[in-house]
């Protein structure tokens, strides 16, 4: 027996696994298939960030505009569409979220993690460390737990838009916290790290390696390491000099196992017609459907009146057709995308122009104080020209058409909106 036991091998080993939730209050470990489910893509797999406070729809049956000439919108239907809180719009550029608010977000806990905007990402995940100390016998091997560590993992991403037309990079934060450390757990150590693989364009750089500390060091909070990821524009695909990557978090334990979470994409480009604006170069989290909010009260009242009519009365727009259907409203279902192809506008404005013509007659522009609208608009691969009859042609203000322009110009612009009938899909949503 003394040789059989003298014989024996010890061996430390560690493992460390995702959890659904806090280990110790219910949660349920993830399969590794999960840990490896590969970021959704395409128009079907998008999501819809709809915090923006939609208007009310008018009554089935009034008018949106008066009868007659229809030049200009009924006090009424302005009355029931400009009241209401201001809203928030989504997808702008704006202050990032924080780690309390993505931690609330249910969205945030798959393995994609949660792209709320083209500039805010965030990813929660629960994670378990088992370190034992297991002994090998001729007959058998027997495992004793001397520790674990329990904690939740929050990434925050953001992207940029940079004025001085050079820089194009993403940054990433991790938040480490409800720490639960049990015997020797302390003592042993865990590498964050994240990764970044170029799918199209020029390698990223990483700013900042992975970081080591012991569970002990990790478990002061705040407890926070931080990534950075460039794309050299040098390189990059095509004219918009695009750099596409996947990136995820990866926590490692020394000698041990490691798990993965946050797995998603980012973009960045020199789209030159976007660098010409303020907007400069940048980067973004392409894998959401954005939306262009317009305001009933942002000097743009007549356009955001004639969108809202073709979105939900499309019957009761120009040309007729009593079965169009218009797309781009959230409820459609059927987002539009960016064309900066300017034949193709030219050809949305001919055709919507031909038909404020037919309907509204040779004057319809009231001596140059009214413009033939369009929606879907003319810088959409949706607009007029190969719509069918799936579009609305009207005369409004002049100076609400022109506004109205400049802001999708601006939600284009600071949106990184790239041109393609196949990517960075958005809605349009009319607000109070």
């Amino acid at each position: 027996m003394a040789a059989e036991a003298s014989d024996a091998s010890t061996k430390e080993t560690t493992t460390i696994t995702r959890y659904d939730g806090p280990p110790d209050a219910g949660g349920k470990p993830i399969s590794a298939t999960t840990l490896t489910e590969p970021t959704q893509t395409g128009a079907e797999a998008l999501t819809v960030d709809t915090e923006t406070v939609p208007v009310a729809k008018l009554p089935q049956g009034q008018s949106v505009y008066t009868d007659g000439t229809e030049n200009s919108p009924s006090a009424a239907s302005i009355d029931a569409l400009t009241s209401g809180p201001r809203p928030m719009a989504s997808a702008t550029y704006g202050p990032s979220i924080t780690a309390e608010s993505c931690q609330n977000d249910g969205q945030a806990y798959r393995s994609s993690g949660h792209v709320i905007d083209h500039f805010d990402y965030c990813a929660v995940s629960y994670f378990k460390a088992t370190f034992q100390v297991c002994t090998t016998y001729w007959w058998g091997t027997t495992c004793r737990t001397t520790g674990t560590a329990d904690w939740r993992q929050t990434v925050l991403g953001r992207g940029y838009n940079n004025a001085d037309k050079v820089s194009r990079y993403v940054d990433f934060v991790d938040v480490l916290d409800e720490w639960d450390l049990d015997g020797d757990a302390g003592t042993h150590s865990m590498t964050v790290s994240m990764s970044c693989l170029t799918q199209v364009g020029a390698s990223c750089v990483a700013a900042y390696p992975a970081e080591t500390q012991t569970f002990a060091q990790w478990a002061i909070e705040p407890s926070t390491t931080y990534f950075r990821f460039d794309s050299p524009a040098a390189g990059g695909y095509g004219d918009e000099k695009i750099g596409q990557y996947d990136f995820q978090t990866t926590v490692s334990l020394t000698g041990g196992t490691s798990a993965s979470f946050g797995s998603n994409t980012f973009r960045c480009d020199s789209a030159p017609y976007i660098v010409s604006t303020q907007a400069g170069t940048g980067c973004v989290f392409p894998d959401v459907t954005s939306v262009f909010s317009l305001s009933v009260n942002s000097g743009a009242t007549q356009e955001a009146l004639h969108v809202y009519q073709a979105q939900y009365y499309p019957e009761t727009t120009r040309p007729s057709d009593p079965n169009k259907q218009i797309p781009g409203s959230v409820d459609s279902a059927m987002p539009l995308s960016r064309t900066v192809d300017t034949a193709l506008q030219q050809k949305n404005t001919d055709k919507a122009v031909a038909t404020c013509y037919q309907y509204y007659g040779p004057d319809y522009s009231a001596n140059g104080t009214l413009d033939c609208d369009e929606y879907p608009f003319k810088s959409t691969h949706q607009g007029a020209f190969n719509a069918g009859t799936n579009y609305s042609a009207r005369p409004i203000s002049y100076s609400d058409n022109r506004s109205g322009g400049a802001q999708l110009g601006n939600f284009y612009s600071f949106n990184r909106m790239l041109d393609g009938n196949a990517r960075d899909y958005f809605y349009v949503q009319i607000t109070g």
